[in-house]
């Protein structure tokens, strides 16, 4: 039940209402009756009092014959009800009503144990309905002694019962009107508090969901009208701004998709046209080179061939060199299954730089080969796939490539030193990258490259190779003096 807003503002207005209403209205209501109760009291005591200084007078003077006169003239006044005078027995020996005489106070609504209790202790009053009554005791008194038992300590009981006031049966029969006028205020105030509620705050907050939910189906047209400058209407403006954001990331994300979908796909055909390429050059290449061979011998041969002789060599070299490259763009452009199994990883390297060498070679890039394995390469041995390991190395050397100017250095290394890991690490003295670049590299499609020269997933893929492996990656850069990306292999029997 409260696990909604409106549920719980609900619950707490209304109890902080009837608090804040019943707690007053009960207060003075009590205040009031007690202010009343005290004052019909009061007048009751008095009459009491007066009754009874008026009949000790008359004893005093011996005129007994005219206590019913007394008592009839008390029961004259306003809002005194009646009057009686009972012995012990509680036999009526005088009151206002003469019939009542010699009969038993019982028969007019008192019970007798309960009378006797009220009898014996100083004089209460009691409220039955709008009336007031009392019971008091005439005491024996020494100068009453002449004429009564001095045994007894009691002469006789008056009994006097008094109306409310008009002003005390106003306020009694007007409790109820008090009573109904506060519900009706809380009743006003809930009804109040929900209207203001519903307006201000329910209404907005489920147009706000049901926005959300329809961002979240995808529609981006979605928009919350804005009507005031509140709180919520300045929820509802940034709402409308972040969806409007979110459309256009999402037209900018799919755009940049379709493109590199069309990328793709031209980098797919150039593939294949260049393992096409590559195999049409194979043929005259091998013919080249078996009429090469075929000179070089005939130089060896022939004394007017032999100043020749080097020169047949280095054409013989560099058409090997040249086969080399195009048997590896053949094998790299071939969708290989994927074959995790004991690599060389220095092997592997020399293999993938046979293929990026004329890159080096053009923008005059210093290769330093660091390989601290001891005298037995295959100690840089890890489990692995051959082909993600090739594309693992050729897109770091290539991004290496492409931060130096010009005439810099790039060195590879691998350690074997440590028991636990095989690492390799590919430093370079290019440009570097600031922090923000740095945090960001590992993102597809984030690329500070020219659209002409990337597409943002080389070091996206390299990542994904080094998890595949189970292999960290670390990069460090400084602007200006160049970048080191560090990659640690797991070896041991379970990798191995």
């Amino acid at each position: 039940m409260l696990a909604s807003v409106k549920n719980r503002f609900i619950l707490f207005t209304v109890l902080l209402i009837i608090i804040s209403v019943g707690v007053p209205t009960y207060f003075f209501l009590g205040l009031f009756r007690l202010n009343f109760e005290q004052r019909s009291e009061i007048f009751l005591q008095a009459t009491v009092r007066v009754i009874e200084n008026g009949l000790n007078s008359m004893m005093l003077e011996r005129t007994e014959k005219n206590v019913q006169k007394i008592i009839n003239r008390f029961a004259n006044e306003k809002y005194v009800n009646h009057i009686r005078l009972f012995d012990s027995h509680g036999n009526i020996l005088y009151s206002v009503n003469p019939k009542e005489i010699g009969k038993s106070i019982t028969k007019f609504g008192h019970n007798y144990e309960q009378l006797n209790r009220q009898m014996k202790g100083p004089p209460k009053i009691f409220r039955n309905k709008n009336i007031f009554f009392t019971i008091a005791q005439i005491l024996n008194r020494a100068e009453c002694q002449t004429c009564h038992d001095t045994n007894k300590k009691v002469i006789a009981y008056l009994d006097i019962e008094t109306d409310m006031t008009r002003a005390e049966v106003n306020y009694y029969s007007g409790l109820m009107y008090i009573i109904i006028l506060a519900l009706l205020s809380v009743i006003i105030l809930i009804s109040g508090f929900y209207v203001l509620f519903r307006y201000l705050i329910d209404r907005p907050l489920r147009n706000l969901n049901h926005a959300i939910d329809e961002l979240k189906k995808g529609n981006f047209n979605t928009f919350i009208p804005v009507r005031k400058k509140d709180e919520i209407g300045r929820i509802g403006d940034h709402f409308n701004e972040m969806v409007t954001e979110l459309k256009r990331s999402r037209e900018q994300i799919e755009q940049m998709h379709e493109e590199h979908l069309l990328r793709a796909d031209r980098l797919i055909k150039l593939g294949e046209l260049a393992s096409e390429m590559a195999h049409e050059i194979n043929n005259p290449v091998g013919i080249v080179i078996s009429r090469t061979e075929y000179l070089r011998m005939e130089a060896n041969n022939r004394s007017e061939l032999k100043e020749f002789g080097e020169d047949f060599d280095v054409i013989y070299n560099q058409l090997q060199k040249v086969a080399r490259i195009t048997a590896h763009i053949l094998k790299y452009s071939k969708k290989l299954p994927r074959n995790f199994r004991k690599i060389n990883l220095i092997e592997v390297i020399e293999q993938s730089l046979l293929m990026l060498e004329p890159k080096l070679l053009r923008k005059q890039i210093k290769l330093i080969k660091k390989y601290s394995c001891g005298s037995d390469s295959k100690n840089a041995s890890i489990f692995g796939d051959t082909q993600q390991i090739e594309q693992l190395i050729t897109n770091l050397v290539n991004n290496a490539i492409d931060a130096i100017p010009h005439k810099g250095k790039l060195e590879i290394g691998i350690d074997c030193s440590d028991m636990g890991k095989i690492r390799i690490w590919f430093e370079d003295n290019g440009i570097g990258m600031v922090e923000e670049v740095r945090k960001q590299i590992f993102s597809p499609f984030f690329t500070t490259k020219s659209p002409t020269k990337g597409t943002g997933l080389g070091l996206y893929i390299v990542q994904k190779i080094c998890k595949n492996h189970e292999a960290s990656i670390d990069v460090e850069s400084v602007p200006g003096k160049g970048s080191k990306f560090t990659i640690d292999f797991p070896v041991g029997e379970q990798y191995l």
